[in-house]
Order: C-alpha cells, then sequence, then structure tokens
C-alpha cells in the first residue's frame, strides 16, 4: 500500500494511471492551516511571551521598574517570531511537498518533505470517511481503514486524524473547503460499493452515516458514506 518514488508520471502517483481509471480530485494542505493546525504555531509563540510576561511581573514584584519590566517582554518578541517563523517554514515544506488525490479506485497521499512516499488506498480497504471543518471551511478528511490494513503513524504524521495513535487513520489534513473533496470521496465510495454489490462481491453502501468507533478497533466492512463531525471535533 505504501509505494517510494522519485518520479512522478502523473503528479501525485507514483505511475501512471490504469485503463479506467480517472483522478476525480487533487489539492493539498494549507500551510497555513498545517502550521496553526498541526504545529500548534499561535500556541508555541504564546507561550513564549506568556511565560515572559511572567517573568516581568515577577521582576516587578522584586522591585524592578516598570521600563526593566517591559524590557523582559520585548526581549521574548523576537524569540516569539523566531519560534513562529520555524514552525512555519516546516509546515510550509510539508504542505508543498504533499499531494491529495481521489479517483474512481482509490485515495493516494503524496507526502515526505525529505523522503517522498505515495500511500496508495483502495476503495476496498476504506471502512469509513469522517470530515472536520472549522468555520472557514478548512478542515481534515480521515479515512478509517478496514481490520486488513494498516498504515504506520510514522510513515503518515503529520497526515494522520489526531488521537488515534494505535489504529492510524489516514488524513487529509488542512485542506481550504474540504466539503468539497469529502462528497466527492462518498460520492465515488457509494459508486464503488454499488458496482461490487450488482457483481456480487459486496452490500449496497449504507444511506446513514457511519457511527463512531474505537480507535483500537477498525470496522469490518466498507462503507460508502462520509461520518460528519461536529466544527471542532478534530483538529
Amino acid at each position: 500500500m505504501t509505494k517510494e518514488f522519485d518520479f512522478e508520471p502523473v503528479r501525485g502517483l507514483p505511475e501512471a494511471l490504469p485503463a479506467g481509471e480517472a483522478i476525480l480530485w487533487q489539492g493539498a494542505p494549507s500551510a497555513w492551516g498545517l502550521a496553526t493546525q498541526v504545529f500548534h504555531l499561535r500556541a508555541a509563540a504564546g507561550y513564549v511571551v506568556g511565560a515572559s510576561a511572567l517573568l516581568a511581573a515577577g521582576s516587578a514584584a522584586n522591585g524592578a521598574s516598570l521600563a526593566q519590566a517591559l524590557g523582559v517582554v520585548a526581549a521574548a518578541l523576537p524569540l516569539a517570531a523566531l519560534a513562529a517563523g520555524l514552525l512555519y517554514v516546516v509546515a510550509w515544506i510539508n504542505a508543498r511537498s504533499s499531494v491529495y488525490t481521489i479517483t474512481n479506485r482509490r485515495v493516494v497521499l503524496r507526502i515526505g518533505a525529505a523522503l517522498t512516499k505515495a500511500i496508495n488506498i483502495p476503495f476496498r480497504l476504506i471502512g469509513a470517511a469522517h470530515v472536520a471543518e472549522d468555520p472557514t471551511g478548512r478542515g481534515t478528511l480521515a479515512l478509517t481503514l478496514s481490520h486488513k490494513a494498516r498504515v504506520p503513524l510514522l510513515y503518515l504524521w503529520p497526515h494522520a486524524r489526531p488521537g488515534f495513535w494505535r489504529a492510524p487513520q489516514p488524513a487529509f489534513r488542512a485542506v481550504d473547503q474540504v466539503a468539497a473533496p469529502a462528497k466527492i470521496l462518498a460520492d465515488a465510495l457509494a459508486a464503488y460499493a454499488l458496482a461490487n454489490a450488482v457483481e456480487g462481491e459486496q452490500p449496497a453502501p449504507e444511506t446513514a452515516a457511519a457511527p463512531e468507533r474505537s480507535p483500537d478497533r477498525a470496522p469490518e466492512r466498507p462503507a460508502g458514506v462520509i461520518s460528519p463531525q461536529p466544527q471542532g471535533a478534530f483538529a
């Protein structure tokens, strides 16, 4: 399911598409979205400034002048900017090196800033899909894999649903207007399930949203639906 490569015959894919397969959607994570949602840029910068403010307050309590106390805070601002800048650069590199693809047969994550790899996930290995978006429309589209499929978290991160460490869920992270690829994937999964049902290979897709499952146990049957999450359900 995972393949490393140095050449892309098709953007985001390790090899040319076979006959009958077509790309339905391609996209990439937002650099700012990765910086804030995955690398917690705001929290890191706020921590530096907040810690400096506490130190300044302590200095003032010990008799330092207001100017000296404010000087402590001012000295921390370049450090906060440096921390934020470094985190953004890491996020930008990850965003630039990532391509998310949905075809009519599979999902592909081309990821890896230093060592590029493609993670191919055929529809038959997808148990359910989950989408969560923030008020701006940016969000995460995560995949629950069947019990036959596992992708190590080390291969996926940061392209994995947070909180699911023992059974990692591959995810499109920080995608702008994530509802669009979620709808495309839902329709493609439903069409795939229906086609296989006609051929007698598996039942037709469900008509209701898939319920949330334990992170330690993946579902054992394909689902052609998207399970929506409340805003902020996962970053």
